[in-house]
């Protein structure tokens, strides 16, 4: 038989790990994926947007943010699922509404084509796609007439896979962000190899997405948006940006 003062001090214990736990809270847990400039385990603080979300938390008195990568196809889905608080880089869409509120609009950015320098693409309009095999990122909200072409998609779980597909004549033209296609132009060294395509298909806002289905996701994204607000008020923003 387990003595009464062990059983006592047993629960003790547990009263007070549980009312800790209860006080404390977790850590918000943020899942996103490989996606330089922006998100990447390659670059100082984690990429530009890693930095200015912890940032901005942390401007808001929420010290305790964690930060996880995934293959984006798994981070979504896994973060509908809500295994976690929120997801980043999120695109809007307005389907994603029924699972993630967006918080205020992070940073922007073009979606472009690229090509091989060696070959002569030029595109004006949707029609000029149709030719082409186009590298496209698994599971991205590219824009409804976009998907809705018959035009033939090479869909891939990271970028950079794309621009070796592009480099090795794999597919005929890429489709990225125009700073994700340029970071990956300059790491992998395809300068001379491959350019941008100036027909930009959309503009691009980033956001983060917190699942509805967690208890304080209002509460989370009141704080990031008054995080962010000051950030941008003190100057810490920019200076983030011009960090990168």
């Amino acid at each position: 038989m387990i003595p009464r003062k062990l059983v006592f001090l047993f629960l003790l214990y547990s009263f007070f790990f549980s009312f800790f736990s209860l006080v404390t809270g977790g850590p918000i847990t943020l899942v996103t994926s490989e996606y330089p400039p922006y998100s990447t385990k390659e670059l100082a603080n984690r990429g530009i947007l890693v930095s200015i979300i912890v940032e901005s938390f942390h401007a808001a008195g929420e010290k305790n943010v964690e930060i996880v990568f995934e293959p984006w196809y798994r981070a979504l889905e896994n973060a509908k699922k809500g295994k976690y608080d929120g997801i980043f880089t999120l695109w809007y869409k307005k389907e994603r509404e029924n699972w993630f509120a967006y918080s205020a609009p992070i940073l922007e950015d073009d979606l472009i084509f690229f090509a091989h320098t060696e070959n002569k693409i030029r595109i004006s309009k949707p029609a000029d796609l149709n030719p082409y095999k186009i590298g496209t990122g698994l599971g991205y909200a590219y824009p409804e007439w976009f998907m809705n072409l018959s035009v033939n998609k090479d869909e891939s779980a990271f970028d950079e896979h794309n621009f070796h597909k592009l480099y090795n004549h794999r597919v005929d033209i890429a489709l990225a962000e125009r700073n994700v296609g340029m970071y990956y132009i300059r790491k992998l060294k395809y300068q001379d190899a491959i350019k941008p395509i100036p027909y930009p298909i959309a503009h691009i806002q980033q956001y983060l997405g917190f699942n509805r289905k967690k208890k304080d996701y209002k509460k989370n994204l009141y704080t990031f948006n008054k995080g962010l607000s000051v950030i941008k008020a003190n100057g810490t923003y920019v200076q983030i940006k011009n960090s990168f």
